[in-house]
């Protein structure tokens, strides 16, 4: 597919995404660690990190994208705990330090 819009909202509150523009600007393995970070950080299904939310996790993450091999590895697959790899527990740890200690004064 090279072309995909999304409409969100009803009435006056209406908008239209470019999906295609998204993937341009944020690259394709972004977009492919997308599904694990809506869980990591919190969705329907999952509970959040007590008082994060998804902007300020977004924002670690654009200050930490290391952790991108870590979502992708953990987006890609079937794991189960016994299966994750030292190096992307390590990267998701540091990650939640990040997330909890950026924009503090040390």
């Amino acid at each position: 597919m090279e072309k995909l819009w999304i409409h969100f909202g009803t009435g006056k509150h209406t908008r239209v995404i470019a999906v295609h523009d998204l993937v341009t600007v944020l690259g394709a393995p972004k977009c492919r660690a997308l599904p694990f970070f809506h869980a990591l950080t919190g969705c329907d299904t999952v509970s959040c990190f007590s008082g994060k939310g998804k902007k300020s996790m977004w924002q670690t993450w654009s200050a930490f994208p290391d952790v991108t091999a870590a979502f992708l590895e953990l987006s890609d697959s079937d794991h189960s705990a016994d299966d994750i790899s030292e190096a992307t527990i390590s990267l998701l740890e540091r990650f939640i330090v990040v997330v909890y200690t950026i924009g503090q004064v040390s």
